[in-house]
């Protein structure tokens, strides 16, 4: 292969290398969310197996998302300062001795050492995910973003599904729940490797465009480099101060919707048991019909995604769809097939907006924070609700106020999603335009954000240079010049 051939397949334009290393991401996070949902469809399993409670039993899922209302901020320091290369190792070999430690506490039988390997797998679960993303966003930002991580959401529900459907046969056919966990131990030293062989071609990748002699090439790509941030961290943590008011909106949202699926979803198979008096395998069936509809249009969605913007108008539709679902598991008989349906596609669409529109609202440098954060911030919803959740259905003895409270829960997300679409419209509908215009306009934005920062004016010499986005700027330059002043008012 020439030289000039070679620098032009490592680059990250060249789509044969951008969809390996996407192909990879989603591996990682397959086994991530497969051993995420080892206890759902085992509820009935563990209970009787280890003797625990429904409270205990959610308290699994609760003890994962009680670290991760800081460590996934904490990850995203961590991606930002020392590259997402590292970080994504890092966190998949804490994902694999948390499981291990899942598996020998039930091939054990000790209670205790199981809630030992649930918070050791969620130190890295959620930053894991966090990392992912920043992968994702570092090769596809600006082409095909919301339909990469739609990709990813689609691969990485297939190991929700995989688990849900594989975890009671295995219990059936071994007789213990043990030798299904460690099976899933198998799958994340697979995500390991995948993990690593991603790795290594982005950082080959990164050094073939440093060494690169052709200036073009070397332009097109530099944007994309392993660009490690070195700001004290002091510097950094400041950082969250000058976030928007719509990623405040995004994550409010995050934090209100997603009790509606995955608390649900960790207690979907004894809720179907329970109220529709189904077998634990049809159960396990069941309950994987929204992770299987995610899977299927995910990437479908973020496509649209792409190519046509609406990420506010998806976000808020999706809410009163996810709503709309838990009330009717409440109030209503109705077959579970399709509330379930309607669930797959409230999340599908949810997430496929959702967390492009996090990219869009920092800047390039900010990627891992503002997604650390805002995964933080959910897990603090995921870690009460799923205890809220089992002390309602142990004090009732049913799930229909459970999911009374999900259904009042997303409710608050439906008024942050509007909220949102009134702020986008109000700064210039960044949100609503396709992820090319999108992306440009978060560059051209980063522009005026550093001029503000650091004293200069925001009209260049070209006649109406910024207009394209003064809307979008001047809720940022009021905000800015007030946080200058305060800064000037301490240092004097």
């Amino acid at each position: 292969m020439s030289d000039t051939r070679a620098d032009a397949y490592w680059s990250r334009s060249n789509p044969t290398l951008r969809y390996s290393i996407l192909g990879l991401s989603c591996f990682f996070m397959f086994g991530n969310y497969f051993v995420y949902d080892n206890p759902s469809p085992l509820q009935t399993d563990l209970e009787k197996e280890i003797g625990i409670s429904t409270f205990q039993y959610n308290l699994l899922y609760s003890v994962y998302s009680i670290p991760n209302t800081v460590l996934p901020f904490l990850g995203g320091i961590m991606v930002d300062r020392f590259g997402v290369r590292s970080s994504t190792i890092i966190f998949c070999v804490l994902v694999l001795i948390g499981q291990c430690f899942f598996a020998l506490g039930a091939q054990l039988q000790i209670y205790e050492i199981m809630l030992l390997g649930r918070v050791i797998f969620g130190m890295g679960g959620e930053s894991l995910c966090v990392a992912q993303s920043a992968f994702v966003a570092k090769w596809f930002r600006g082409r095909e973003l919301a339909m990469a991580m739609g990709l990813n959401l689609s691969i990485a529900r297939l190991g929700s599904v995989a688990n849900d459907n594989a975890e009671p046969r295995f219990s059936d056919h071994f007789g213990y729940v043990a030798p299904g966990l460690w099976i899933g131990a198998g799958i994340c030293v697979l995500s390991l490797i995948s993990a690593l062989v991603a790795s290594s071609l982005d950082k080959r990748t990164d050094k073939e465009i440093e060494m690169s002699r052709t200036k073009s090439l070397y332009e097109e790509n530099a944007a994309a480099l392993e660009d490690l941030d070195t700001r004290p961290l002091k510097e950094q943590l400041r950082q969250v101060r000058h976030f928007s008011r719509k990623y405040w909106l995004i994550t409010a949202s995050c934090v209100a919707t997603y009790i509606a699926v995955m608390p649900f979803m960790n207690n979907a198979a004894n809720f179907l048991t329970d109220r529709y008096h189904y077998s634990k395998v049809k159960s396990g069936t069941v309950e994987g019909i929204p992770y299987i509809i995610s899977a299927a249009i995910s990437p479908i969605l973020g496509h649209f995604v792409d190519r046509f913007g609406y990420r506010p108008q998806f976000i808020t539709t999706s809410s009163i769809i996810l709503a709309s679902v838990h009330f009717a598991f409440a109030f209503t008989r109705i077959t579970p097939y399709v509330p379930l349906v309607f669930l797959g596609l409230g999340y599908s669409v949810y997430a496929a907006a959702l967390w492009p529109s996090i990219v869009l609202v920092v800047d390039e440098r900010n990627v891992g924070i503002g997604m650390g954060f805002s995964t933080a911030v959910q897990n603090a919803g995921l870690a009460l609700a799923p205890l809220i959740i089992g002390a309602i259905k142990d004090a009732t003895n049913t799930y229909t106020w459970s999911e009374v409270f999900i259904a009042c829960c997303v409710c608050v997300g439906v008024v942050a999603g509007f909220a949102l679409i009134r702020e986008d419209a109000r700064t210039g509908y960044m949100l609503s335009k396709p992820e090319a215009a999108a992306a440009a306009s978060r560059e051209e934005l980063t522009g005026v954000e550093d001029r503000v920062r650091y004293g200069y004016s925001v009209v260049d010499d070209d006649e109406g240079a910024g207009s394209q986005f003064a809307t979008e700027a001047a809720p940022l330059l009021s905000t800015a010049g007030r946080d200058s002043d305060s800064d000037d008012e301490r240092d004097i």
